[in-house]
């Protein structure tokens, strides 16, 4: 079933990302005051989270974690960031066993400063993604609604 749901984002990612780059790059990178400034920046926050999940928790390497540049990335990096995510992402998913989604992750991490542990199950990583790309598709289509464009989905019916 989560390859089902991450098969749908994958696609809806590319048709987000189709919408984000038809807009007029100054646009695509104004401050709207969301979670990340940009449209460009929530959608490229997406890609990240997934590196950050499915890369450097899951192999508890996080001190190799480099956040990808949010600022004037082009249109090609971005394409080239969906393309790596969605390898990253699938590979990950394919290599799992059913065995697998009980077991816990532990990764050390250090914020700011401040050092802590994530302790997490296979399977709870794998749906707080879904959740997080869904949260952050919300956020999009509000972002978009008010610069009255339409957002490519509003449901999962298509």
């Amino acid at each position: 079933m989560a390859m089902e749901w991450y098969r749908y984002n994958a696609r809806v990612r590319d048709l987000y990302l189709k919408a984000i780059l038809k807009l007029e790059k100054k646009e695509r990178l104004r401050d709207r005051g969301a979670s990340f400034p940009s449209v460009q920046d929530v959608f490229v926050h997406i890609l990240d989270a997934y590196r950050w999940w499915f890369k450097c928790v899951a192999d508890n390497d996080t001190a190799s974690y480099e956040r990808l540049r949010l600022e004037n990335l082009t249109p090609n990096e971005i394409k080239k960031a969906v393309k790596d995510t969605n390898s990253l992402v699938f590979g990950y998913l394919r290599g799992l066993k059913e065995r697998d989604l009980g077991r816990t992750i532990t990764a050390s991490y250090e914020d700011n400063g401040k050092k802590g542990v994530i302790k997490i199950k296979v399977r709870d990583m794998i749906w707080h993604m879904v959740e997080e790309e869904l949260q952050h598709r919300g956020e999009l289509n509000a972002l978009l609604w008010q610069m009255d464009v339409d957002p490519p989905v509003t449901g999962w019916d298509g």
